[in-house]
């Protein structure tokens, strides 16, 4: 238990690498095959970086306010921190579609 703060600190380098690669990977998609969906995936990948920083200045801001105003912006944070995951969700579903429909239809 002693280095507990060690392990909360990789996790976070490690999320924060992987959101990294997604982004890169999602501008790589958009470059090769600019469609509906690959623009949905790179959005909410932004998003999500985004919302990150912001989530890390808005629980700063509201921890100066009190423990029951920080409980109340993590609930909120919770609940709009998944928006970016369902926009790259959705996108990644439509491109999917796409690519089966193209794909179907060469056969």
């Amino acid at each position: 238990m002693k280095n507990l703060q060690t392990y909360f600190v990789f996790g976070g380098i490690l999320g924060g690498l992987g959101t990294l690669l997604f982004v890169i990977g999602c501008i790589v998609l958009v470059v090769k095959q600019k469609n509906t969906g690959s623009i949905l995936m790179l959005v909410g990948a932004i998003l999500s970086i985004l919302l990150y920083f912001g989530n890390l200045l808005w629980s700063l801001i509201a921890a100066r306010e009190g423990s029951e105003f920080l409980a109340k912006t993590s609930a909120i944070q919770n609940i709009v921190g998944q928006l970016p995951f369902i926009i790259s969700a959705i996108g990644l579903l439509l491109f999917g579609i796409k690519y089966v429909k193209k794909d179907s239809s060469v056969n």
